[in-house]
């Protein structure tokens, strides 16, 4: 589950802004994976500078949604 003292955890580790090999790192997933779940809305990334990019708050939402509780 995720809680406020892990988000604030997580806050201090995780960069503001990571691409989609960086979040791919953190979920230890494919990049692919990561692909589709932006491609099926799943979690918001934008592009820029011809990569996507997913905000930190963005990630913590996508969590929040899909941890056990």
């Amino acid at each position: 589950m995720l809680t406020k003292e892990t988000t604030d955890e997580l806050s201090k580790t995780l960069p503001a802004i990571m691409t989609i090999k960086d979040l791919a790192a953190f979920l230890r997933c494919s990049e692919i994976t990561i692909r589709r779940m932006i491609w099926e809305k799943q979690i918001r990334a934008y592009m820029a500078d011809g990569e996507w990019n997913i905000a930190r708050p963005d990630l913590f939402e996508y969590l929040r949604k899909h941890s056990n509780p």
